[in-house]
């Protein structure tokens, strides 16, 4: 939970800001509301788990973009840098 600490003073308004920053969908926002007043801590934990969701979702679409962008690219690149490249892209979407 890294961002528990910011959380847990926010009032009801506040905690609905916060999930249309981070563009959540209405219906995990009105879920998270609905266990705010019940259990601030599960509603915590859940804007967690989402936000976590949130981030491995942008990276894989950076991973995407970055795979894109070599395929794109790679005759024009050594066959050294393009192995060395291949082999980055792989590492990455392992983790």
């Amino acid at each position: 939970m890294k961002r528990s600490n910011s959380l847990k003073n926010l009032l009801k308004d506040d905690v609905q800001k916060h999930c249309e920053i981070k563009e959540m969908t209405q219906t995990d926002t009105k879920i998270i509301l609905g266990l705010w007043e019940q259990n601030q801590q599960k509603a915590i934990s859940l804007i967690s788990e989402i936000e976590i969701r949130q981030d491995y979702n942008k990276a894989e679409s950076k991973w995407h973009e970055a795979n894109e962008y070599f395929i794109v690219n790679e005759l024009y690149l050594s066959e050294e840098v393009a192995a060395e490249t291949r082999k980055m892209l792989d590492l990455m979407i392992k983790y």
